[in-house]
């Protein structure tokens, strides 16, 4: 379903696309990265006037973690995490250790509302070690002088490392899509920003039960999964999902 709304959306930006005028860009340079800007919700509660254009540059291409910071994980990317420096809390709803997969969403101060005078899309792929894979698609454009409409959608796996049945397993599923739109006023007093986030991390759980010689417990009288040298893996239903 998710996908289809996708595949409607991303039709309904190539049909308008390919009504838009056509320009004389064989002998121009009409379209370059000055011809796209954005702007971040900070800069308009600051009041600044001026846009950033996008990084043409290659930039952080080897840096695959979600922070900086020094953090603590349980050993592959996408797992629960937390920062092992103190850090104040700043989101008064979530308890301490409630939000060990605060560090994966997408932060509203982060959104880029652009204004695209060209459409502009930017895509990257990431394959790493522990069956990691990235995938992330932006696209952008105006519908009017004054209307953007910008689709971010993320997606990422990883594989489990033990106590698997398949190869493929996955540790962790993740995807999520924001779709963002902003509009000026005719003389640029009133601006309106608006953003839809949404964020589906699952971490499926891995492990079993350590064999001991006082096991309280006849072999017989464990699950089905859990009988061979009691080091089978969790059932699928146990997972931590948000």
């Amino acid at each position: 379903m998710r996908f289809s709304v996708f595949v409607v959306l991303f039709s309904l930006f190539i049909a308008y696309n390919a009504q838009s005028q056509l320009l004389d860009d064989s002998t121009k340079q009409v379209y370059s990265a000055k011809t796209v800007k954005f702007i971040y919700e900070g800069d308009l509660f600051k009041n600044k006037k001026s846009e950033i254009n996008p990084d043409t540059l290659l930039g952080d291409f080897k840096q695959m973690v979600f922070s900086k910071a020094l953090r603590q994980d349980l050993g592959n990317i996408g797992t629960a995490t937390f920062d092992i420096v103190a850090q104040p809390n700043k989101n008064l709803f979530l308890t301490p250790r409630y939000s060990v997969f605060e560090v994966f969403k997408v932060k509203p101060e982060s959104i880029k509302y652009f204004n695209t005078r060209s459409p502009y899309t930017d895509l990257d792929y990431i394959q790493g070690s522990k069956g990691y894979s990235r995938l992330n698609f932006i696209h952008s454009q105006n519908i009017t002088p004054r209307l953007n409409m910008t689709i971010d959608v993320d997606k990422y796996n990883a594989s489990k490392q033990y106590g698997t049945n398949t190869a493929e397993e996955k540790l962790v599923d993740h995807w999520n899509y924001t779709f963002s739109s902003n509009y000026s006023s005719k003389n640029n007093k009133f601006k309106l920003l608006a953003a839809l986030i949404h964020f589906n991390h699952s971490q499926n759980e891995q492990g079993g039960i350590l064999e001991k010689e006082n096991l309280s417990i006849e072999p017989s009288k464990l699950l089905a999964n859990y009988r061979t040298n009691y080091q089978v893996q969790l059932t699928p239903g146990s997972y931590n999902r948000e």
